[in-house]
């Protein structure tokens, strides 16, 4: 895994090759158990961003994958995600960055949620934050692509992410990023050719 820290125009981490390649292998096939169950469901019911009048701003499939499992072990996805608090190679990248909201803040946190999802053609992600203190956000598809578009912006800024196949970032979930839309050919639609992406939200929980 090679690890890059950025602090400007606002901090974040890009990973590239997350997964090594059995955790990558472990995690295909469990998104297309997920996705050939039609487990995974369209935003009104994995919940979504809105606008102020109350319309759902994404077109995807997704699944949050915690409530799925008694032990997150039985999980690869949920294991992938527990890397960011286990593997030396990001806890050596957060540290790196001279950012406050990285360093001993993100040692802080406490929770983590993951959402699993799918886009197909013209499926999209428009601007939006979520509702958590850090993003972060591993990419998988087959190679070569069979599509265009789906590339994680972040538009304030007029940056865009290096989604590679197995490239992830992190970044503070208050930046309002997108999805563009993905475009691909009728006849590679439903066969899992498309853009998948886990996401886990990073919080602390509130003291009472």
């Amino acid at each position: 895994m090679k690890v890059t820290s950025h602090e400007q125009p606002f901090p974040y981490l890009e990973f590239e090759d997350y997964l090594t390649a059995e955790e990558l292998l472990a995690v295909r096939r469990e998104l297309d158990v997920f996705r050939l169950a039609r487990a995974m469901r369209q935003a009104e019911v994995t919940g979504s961003a809105r606008t102020l009048d109350g319309d759902i701003l994404k077109k995807n499939l997704g699944i949050f994958i915690d409530p799925q499992y008694s032990e997150r072990s039985q999980s690869p996805i949920l294991c992938a995600t527990d890397k960011l608090f286990s593997d030396p190679a990001v806890l050596n990248g957060v540290r790196a960055n001279k950012s406050w909201i990285f360093g001993d803040a993100f040692f802080r946190t406490n929770r983590h949620g993951t959402l699993a999802t799918y886009y197909e053609d013209s499926d999209y992600y428009k601007p939006h934050s979520d509702a958590a203190v850090y993003t972060f956000v591993l990419w998988l598809y087959d190679e070569p692509k069979a599509f265009s578009g789906g590339d994680l912006r972040f538009p304030e800024y007029g940056i865009t992410a290096s989604m590679g196949n197995n490239n992830a970032i992190i970044f503070p979930s208050i930046i309002q990023h997108e999805v563009t839309k993905v475009i691909m050919q009728e006849e590679k639609l439903g066969a899992g050719l498309g853009r998948y992406a886990i996401s886990s939200f990073i919080d602390n929980m509130k003291c009472v």
